[in-house]
């Protein structure tokens, strides 16, 4: 094992050069054309939608407080699509919109979309359940 001259950065004796900086062991610098610039460090959530992020969240509450609210011959049916699987889909898109920005590695990714899924499926039932008991009053 050897540091290198310019970052301290431990490489092992077979490579002739820095893994991080590219500087040889000799001290001398890489070409440019070696050296990479690292962009701008961003936060990972401002990429995300925000607007969108909201609208598909309280989605099937505006549905099912508008079903609740005109009565229709199969209100038991639409209230169910609307508040189940609405809250779903809403649930599974929501997760997949701040999982895609938040992690790098797919098994994070996943694992951290799955358990916002479960949370968002949750908020968007409760924000149902709210919605359809202030309409039927």
């Amino acid at each position: 094992m050897w540091n290198c001259p310019k970052c301290n950065e431990a490489s092992e004796d077979n490579f002739d050069s820095c893994w991080k900086c590219g500087t040889s062991r000799g001290g001398e610098a890489a070409p440019a054309d070696l050296v990479k610039e690292s962009p701008a460090p961003t936060h990972a959530l401002s990429k995300t939608n925000w607007p969108l992020f909201f609208a598909i969240l309280l989605a099937p509450a505006l549905l099912s407080t508008l079903v609740i609210a005109v009565q229709p011959p199969i209100v038991w049916l639409l209230l169910l699509v609307t508040t189940l699987f609405g809250s779903i889909a809403s649930g599974v898109t929501c997760a997949k919109l701040l999982a895609r920005d938040a992690c790098d590695e797919p098994e994070s990714k996943s694992v951290l979309s799955l358990a916002l899924s479960c949370l968002f499926f949750l908020t968007s039932l409760g924000l149902c359940y709210v919605g359809c008991s202030v309409s039927a009053r």
